[in-house]
């Protein structure tokens, strides 16, 4: 009897052992089916197409005619529903810019839990049809949500657009450097242009607003990334970076998150230029006047700037070159 026993004990461990390490190679195989990158990727709590429902509920008709052919610049500026004066200070400034033929622009948001601005966004659409809204709650740690929003619409409706800005409604953009910039870098493919952050640290700090916990993110330091509030990226790079974006572990801050982590394992180039001003700097036309983008511009001064800078400008000091 005890030989018995202990036979079928012996079977019942080996039984249950197979059993274990069936299941945990399953699971490694379902992981590696959901994601070319998961295995790659930081730890962190949430798969990002488990919560990230494709489609929007509104988009603009006229932005990117035939899906961007001929098209050289499609802008998108990442708003809030409530942010109505931001929006009105971008169209009225350097968003005439979309005069243009070869450019377009739109505004993408989420769904606001506040019903009176889904109401102002509705009416803002049917005034203007400049709006993106996608499937998602609009939220600051929804950002990687709205941008990984914009890499899906501008797949589907302007793949063949040469170059995507992204910019937030805070953004001064100084289009004429910008186009400079664009036809010097026309055979560029597979890339990322803007402010690159090197060896940023995540924040451990949990009474900031940047916290990062080692759960989210374990590694000492972040890939270098392009800055968030402006940044350039070539249309070869929309549909790979949708799909390796959705298929991640999502992480709250969005610029780490697409023009990072997920660039970095796509062998992504980041090309760091310094005309991408990040930051909040003095609001002078002379300065500006050298920069793509400036940072923290309300809306008041987005219209003081613009009207300066199509001014004369003749009057601002030129450098004397060293004599050697």
């Amino acid at each position: 009897m005890e030989s018995g026993k202990a036979t079928a004990q012996r079977f019942l461990f080996i039984l249950t052992l197979i059993t274990f390490i069936v299941t945990l190679v399953y699971i490694q195989r379902l992981g590696t089916a959901n994601s070319s990158v998961a295995q790659q990727l930081p730890s962190g709590s949430t798969w990002t197409h488990t919560i990230y429902q494709p489609g929007h509920r509104v988009w603009p008709n006229d932005t990117c005619p035939d899906d961007g052919d001929g098209m050289k610049l499609l802008i998108l500026v990442t708003t809030a529903p409530a942010h109505v004066k931001q929006r009105e200070a971008v169209r009225a400034t350097w968003g005439r810019v979309t005069t243009r033929p070869d450019v377009g622009l739109a505004f993408v948001v989420g769904v606001s839990t506040n019903p009176d601005d889904n109401q102002v966004i509705e009416t803002e659409t049917q005034q203007h049809g400049d709006v993106i809204q996608g499937n998602f709650i609009d939220s600051y740690y929804n950002l990687t949500l709205k941008t990984i929003s914009m890499l899906e619409w501008s797949r589907d409706h302007c793949s063949r657009v040469k170059y995507l800005l992204k910019t937030d409604d805070d953004m001064y953009i100084h289009m004429p450097v910008l186009f400079k910039l664009l036809d010097q870098w026309t055979q560029r493919k597979r890339s990322i242009m803007g402010k690159v952050a090197k060896k940023w640290k995540p924040v451990r700090n949990k009474k900031s607003k940047y916290y990062v916990s080692l759960g989210e993110y374990k590694p000492v330091l972040y890939p270098n990334f392009s800055t968030g509030p402006a940044y350039v990226v070539t249309s070869d790079l929309f549909q790979p970076l949708y799909e390796a974006s959705v298929n991640g572990s999502l992480f709250k801050f969005e610029d780490v998150y697409v023009t990072g982590i997920i660039a970095s394992k796509l062998d992504i180039k980041r090309l760091n230029c310094p005309e991408f001003s990040n930051i909040r700097i003095k609001l002078d036309p002379c300065a500006v006047n050298k920069l793509v983008s400036v940072h923290m511009v309300r809306p008041t001064e987005m219209n003081e700037l613009y009207e300066k800078l199509q001014g004369n400008l003749t009057s601002c000091p030129v450098k004397s070159k060293s004599k050697h």
